[in-house]
């Protein structure tokens, strides 16, 4: 008796998917591709960093006032070394730029192919600010920025009264605030009150401002928020003070006794 055999049909190998071998082996030529681009595109950036094609040789640096253009050129690291513009960052030179105690901001853009445009806004001081013994200049924001020396422009009001530990960042002290907000609108004025005739402000330990005016050193007693309010009332005091022609006579102003009191006092 025979025994059941398989169909020859069935009993041969079966066909092997080739479909995920391929797969893989598409895979390995792309990511092969993809190196070998990959190191001819870094070789080809160290190349074109080596050579001078990129390197900067026209800086143009805009914005400036006080400061030289050596100064933002040594600031930015351009003192002589050779910079290719594929190899720094531009915010990383802005921010070297705005390290520098005048400089405010800054920006820098490339120019293709061997350009640099560097931009800055300078620091304007309104004030100088007497801290713990030295002067320093001070700007709208309350930063005490740069330490004057010998030929540089003292023509400015002086804060004085701030304690020892005040710090240079003086954005957020209520005492500064106010004396730069009083600066502000004497700057604006141009008739009574011009911001040049104010000599100092000095703050007072229990609060309130003392301004002295630089033609007539009086103390004017300034106290309260409101100093728009305050400013006002202060120019039409002047103001009646010049046209009566007792300024002379002025011993003090008192704008520090509530919202609607002035006081005037008198020599002798």
């Amino acid at each position: 008796m025979l025994r059941n055999r398989t169909p020859y049909a069935d009993r041969r190998p079966k066909e092997v998917d080739r479909k995920p071998r391929r797969a893989v082996m598409l895979l390995f030529a792309v990511l092969l591709l993809a190196g070998v681009v990959s190191a001819l595109a870094y070789g080809g950036w160290r190349l074109a960093v080596r050579t001078s094609l990129f390197v900067v040789t026209n800086v143009s640096i805009e914005g400036l006032d006080r400061l030289g253009e050596e100064a933002i050129r040594e600031a930015a690291g351009l003192d002589g070394r050779p910079v290719n513009l594929l190899a720094f960052a531009s915010r990383r030179m802005a921010a070297a730029v705005v390290a520098h105690p005048w400089v405010q901001t800054a920006t820098v853009d490339k120019r293709w192919p061997d350009g640099l445009v560097i931009r800055v806004q300078e620091r304007k001081p309104i004030a100088l600010v007497n801290l713990d013994g030295d002067l320093y200049y001070l700007d709208r924001g309350g930063e005490a920025f740069f330490r004057p020396e010998a030929g540089d422009d003292f023509d400015f009001p002086v804060i004085s009264g701030l304690p020892a530990a005040a710090g240079h960042q003086l954005g957020d002290n209520a005492a500064v605030q106010a004396a730069l907000q009083f600066l502000a609108l004497a700057g604006k004025e141009r008739m009574v009150l011009p911001e040049q005739n104010v000599s100092e402000l000095l703050v007072r330990p229990g609060g309130g401002l003392v301004v002295f005016l630089a033609d007539r050193p009086f103390p004017i007693f300034l106290g309260g928020d409101d100093m728009g309010g305050i400013y006002f009332r202060l120019s039409r005091v002047l103001y009646w003070l010049y046209k009566k022609n007792e300024f002379e006579d002025t011993a003090y102003i008192r704008l520090d006794l509530g919202s609607d009191r002035v006081l005037v006092g008198k020599v002798g």
